[in-house]
């Protein structure tokens, strides 16, 4: 299903800087020119610098919206106190315009406006009823694992987003089950959240993402000596850029672990910190074992997780090995202990800022997003993903990694058998090109 926004030539990228503007004065309400007066409801998510609520029309109370509020720097006159202009980061503007270049493709949450109040820009989408994480958990509670059609339908919507957002020069680099969102209606999987999205396809921004996702590249650095440029005798130390690309395929790897086992293989693929990743480099057929892996499924898993991003397998070719290959395994093998116990909820991986701030590095572009979802919210309730890192070092009582703080996860609605049920029909992929291209203002 394609984006349905009317004019959507009409959703304006702010500029870096706006001057004599005229905000609607009532910050609960804001004026869209295609959906009229929205007035803004429930929070239903919060990071470090915005907050995501609901919304309803005016016009039309039944329909609702998320509505993603980002501030604005805001500069006043001196003298006279009156405000002289509005600064937008650069990485808002990123963000609505991948949002907008990605407008057709239906595994991508629907942008419908993008509305300026006095001290926010308001992301206007469509509201989900919940996400990956939220989903695994309920289903996890009742049926294990997700099942293999479920499973194999998720995996396959997800590389298919991933790939057509490539495709399109747009590299997210924060995949998680939390910014995974689950469409009841259409019964379609789809990506949110793309603060930390990039057009570069090379970074030295390092530490960019969530810890249990994050490629070894990423988190830690490749530093290379090369001469001195200003003085030949002289050798300086050089960080090698990361490819954006390829860490999103390291974080599909990660996820398809989430989808088929419900567990984490490790806090952060960190050799020099984390000592499960530390085994799996040793010997990277653990994952089987650890997970009790089909074979093929293993192969794939290690392929997108390969330590050399050089070596890594493509996300086209793990797409169509996934889609001909068992997800499980054939007989039912023996399961270690470890392997199926589920840690206490200090290991547990939040929504919430504060854990969030002590599970990223620290780039600038991170002060400017929020770490959260559309579609979750508020209850005591714990998320059934557990991190076989912990369990391991627990088991063997060796040092394990701090994880993140005892927080209050955010949850969505409880997401029912009928419901997850309308995922059996893969998603057609959304190749088609992007026939319309937003004016841009820099």
């Amino acid at each position: 299903m394609l984006l349905s926004v009317p004019n959507m030539s009409s959703v304006q990228i702010p500029h870096g800087s706006m001057k004599n503007n005229q905000p609607v004065s009532n910050d609960h309400l804001i004026h869209s020119a295609s959906l009229g007066t929205l007035v803004i409801n429930s929070k239903i998510g919060a990071g470090s610098s915005a907050g995501v609520y609901t919304a309803h029309s005016l016009n039309d109370p039944s329909q609702v919206y998320a509505v993603k509020r980002l501030p604005v720097r805001i500069s006043k006159d001196p003298t006279t106190g009156e405000v002289s202009s509005r600064q937008v980061s650069e990485a808002i503007r990123t963000e609505i315009r991948a949002m907008c270049d990605l407008a057709d493709c239906p595994l991508v949450v629907k942008l419908y406006d993008v509305v300026e109040s006095p001290h926010h820009i308001n992301i206007v989408m469509e509201h989900c009823t919940t996400d990956l994480l939220n989903a695994l958990s309920e289903y996890n509670e009742s049926n294990g694992a997700a099942g293999t059609v479920l499973a194999r339908t998720l995996i396959l919507q997800m590389m298919d987003a991933v790939i057509d957002s490539h495709a399109r020069g747009i590299y997210h680099r924060d995949l998680k089950p939390e910014n995974l969102l689950v469409s009841r209606s259409q019964g379609t999987l789809k990506i949110c959240d793309f603060g930390l999205a990039t057009y570069q396809r090379q970074s030295l921004q390092f530490g960019c993402g969530s810890n249990r996702y994050m490629s070894p590249e990423c988190a830690r650095p490749v530093q290379v000596t090369v001469p001195s440029s200003s003085d030949k005798n002289r050798l300086k130390v050089k960080l090698l850029p990361y490819d954006c690309a390829l860490g999103d395929t390291w974080s599909v790897g990660i996820l398809m672990l989430n989808i088929l086992t419900a567990k984490n293989p490790w806090e952060m693929a960190d050799a020099q910190t984390d000592v499960s990743y530390r085994a799996y480099l040793d010997n990277p057929d653990i994952l089987a074992n650890w997970f009790n892996l089909a074979p093929e499924m293993a192969t794939v898993i290690r392929g997108l997780l390969h330590p050399d991003p050089a070596l890594r397998m493509s996300l086209p070719q793990a797409r169509f090995s996934v889609a001909n290959i068992p997800l499980v395994p054939s007989f039912s093998a023996p399961v270690s202990t470890a392997d199926t116990r589920t840690i206490d909820s200090t290991s547990i991986h939040t929504l919430d800022s504060s854990a969030c701030s002590e599970e990223k590095h620290t780039v600038d572009r991170h002060t400017e997003r929020e770490d959260t979802c559309e579609s979750t919210q508020a209850s005591s309730d714990t998320c059934k993903l557990s991190c076989h890192s912990c369990i391991q070092c627990q088991q063997s009582q060796s040092i394990c990694i701090p994880s993140t703080p005892q927080t209050t996860p955010l949850r969505g609605p409880v997401i029912h058998s009928g419901c997850v049920s309308k995922l059996s029909a893969p998603q057609q992929r959304c190749n088609s090109p992007l026939v319309r291209r937003i004016p841009w203002h820099f």
